[in-house]
């Protein structure tokens, strides 16, 4: 089963629990019975985690370090190609050192100050590595949800990592050329490189991209992330866990 918002509330910002209750067929009570049928808690300090990688990082933002991982990477892509669309080797450059300071941020080997970055300034592969808030998510809850999606993110991510150092030393490569059709040429491995870290690519050829292995990318690291808040309902209502119910 499914549960939307009416309103859009993003759930997993906002709660750790869910519970249903037993109510009459004709209910003229806006308030619950208190009568509970099933029920399920997410540890607080799971949840904290998984807030981390969805919806609230760096603290005090309404975005994650997989939704960051995502737009960044974008961006690089967005800037791979203005590149490979540019009339002149200096432009060609221009955009290249963009796509660089993107993946890298500024604490990178190959951050060029002396050009714009167009990204949040912390760069792809910080952002991929901040996925191990999967692991210290599943290390407060002992549940098999936890363990077996928080893997999932760490091998997606990993794979989004390993593409975006890749697509980093090409550019590097394309950014070594003196000829604007050799520089172009360079990008459009970039531009795949790039692609396959966000989305992922389906290696086996089956019509899928498959989370985990060596086929997943960013996005299905945000899927593993969100499916880690899934409610598995137990019958009965919540113990009291210290002053929360």
């Amino acid at each position: 089963h499914v549960f939307v918002s009416a309103d859009g509330e993003n759930l997993i910002a906002s709660y750790n629990k869910f519970v249903v209750t037993v109510e009459p067929a004709i209910d003229t009570d806006p308030e619950p019975s208190g009568i509970f049928a099933f029920s399920h808690r997410i540890p607080l300090a799971g949840v904290a985690h998984i807030r981390h990688l969805l919806t609230s990082w760096p603290p005090g933002t309404d975005s994650g370090i997989l939704t960051n991982l995502k737009t960044q990477l974008q961006l690089a892509i967005d800037h791979a190609q203005l590149a490979i669309d540019a009339a002149t080797l200096e432009e060609v450059q221009l955009h290249t050192h963009h796509v660089l300071n993107i993946i890298e941020g500024a604490d990178g080997a190959n951050f060029d100050a002396s050009f714009d970055n167009p990204g949040d300034g912390l760069g792809v592969l910080l952002h991929a590595e901040d996925r191990k808030h999967a692991t210290f998510a599943a290390g407060e809850a002992n549940e098999i949800i936890f363990t077996t999606n928080a893997a999932l993110v760490e091998a997606n991510g990993g794979n989004a990592e390993e593409r975006a150092i890749a697509a980093r030393d090409q550019a590097l490569v394309s950014l070594g050329q003196s000829n604007l059709f050799a520089a172009k040429l360079n990008l459009i491995s970039v531009v795949g490189l790039l692609t396959t870290a966000l989305h992922g690519v389906d290696a086996n050829a089956d019509g899928t991209v498959a989370s985990g292995g060596n086929e997943g990318g960013a996005d299905q690291a945000y899927i593993a992330a969100q499916l880690m808040a899934t409610y598995t309902m137990a019958e009965g209502g919540l113990e009291a866990v210290g002053p929360e119910l």
